[in-house]
């Protein structure tokens, strides 16, 4: 599949302690289970079929769960530790696969651990279209809901036409060099 003169690597952020998900546990979502197996788990595992060279995990600098972390992988799965925001965990992690000998011309799927159910479809078509663009790609979907625009967020001023509205999804792919240049910025 990868037929480039660069590699592929993955890079899995699960450094977030889950403040958004509302559990009544002190569990990260991450580390929740679904069908005897952790969302994390699902997600590594969701790049079992696809060509990298590694897949680099991003935890909590607390995290105590990943030591006991059960998956199955036929790739090099690497840990490291992320950052106060998503933004400083994806350049740790991009740092760390760098000193694990990754280029900077090198493709790097970023991926949220949160999002175990993408398909090894999407990225396989997400691979080959961002190989082919200079600057990289995403996956997105349309957006579905109506969409409202606000200025004082009580009153809805108007229907914003969604017809060129999609939603960013991930994994994102960009060469490590640019990804990492644009996030020190």
């Amino acid at each position: 599949m990868n037929t480039y003169d660069t590699h592929c690597h993955v890079l899995i952020v699960a450094a977030g302690i889950g403040a958004r998900f509302n559990s009544q546990s002190d569990v990260p979502k991450q580390y929740h289970k679904i069908a005897n197996k952790t969302v994390l788990a699902h997600s590594i595992e969701a790049f079992n079929k696809i060509h990298c060279q590694r897949i680099m995990v991003c935890t909590h600098a607390d995290d105590c769960w990943w030591p006991g972390l059960h998956f199955q992988s036929p790739h090099k799965v690497h840990q490291c530790t992320g950052g106060s925001s998503r933004r400083q965990s994806v350049i740790n992690g991009l740092l760390a696969l760098r000193e694990n000998q990754a280029q900077d011309r090198d493709w790097v799927l970023v991926h949220d651990a949160a999002r175990p159910c993408v398909t090894t479809s999407d990225l396989t078509h997400l691979i080959e279209q961002s190989q082919q663009h200079p600057t990289g790609g995403m996956l997105v979907k349309p957006i579905s809901d109506t969409i409202k625009h606000s200025t004082d967020g009580q009153h809805s001023h108007k229907t914003i036409d969604r017809e060129q509205l999609f939603a960013a999804l991930t994994p994102q792919m960009f060469r490590l060099g640019d990804l990492l240049q644009y996030l020190e910025q």
